[in-house]
């Protein structure tokens, strides 16, 4: 499994295990093939997406976590609201 399957590094990885003849299953909020559609910062969200993998592939036995986003400026230069998204999405979702 590999979260943030979508961006630059994650389809990369997902390329690349492909490759190797690794199944492959990304999670991003961006739909394409082989990703289940999750906002990975969502603790529901998450738990479905892995029941489903599960159910359709068995227990995945490897998580990648290549999410991650940034705000529009520097630190400095963040909002409360936008720093806590970031948090959320590049912390919080390795935790869930």
């Amino acid at each position: 499994v590999v979260s943030g399957a979508a961006g630059a590094i994650g389809s990369a990885v997902c390329a690349r295990l492909a490759s190797d003849g690794d199944l492959v299953v990304g999670l991003d909020l961006i739909a394409g093939h082989g990703i289940t559609v999750c906002d990975v910062s969502n603790e529901n969200e998450v738990e479905g997406a892995f029941s489903d993998i599960t159910r359709t592939h068995g227990n995945p036995t490897v998580l990648i976590n290549a999410v991650g986003i940034t705000g529009a400026g520097g630190i400095e230069e963040e909002d409360p609201a936008t720093w806590s998204r970031i948090l959320e999405v590049n912390l919080t979702s390795a935790y869930l």
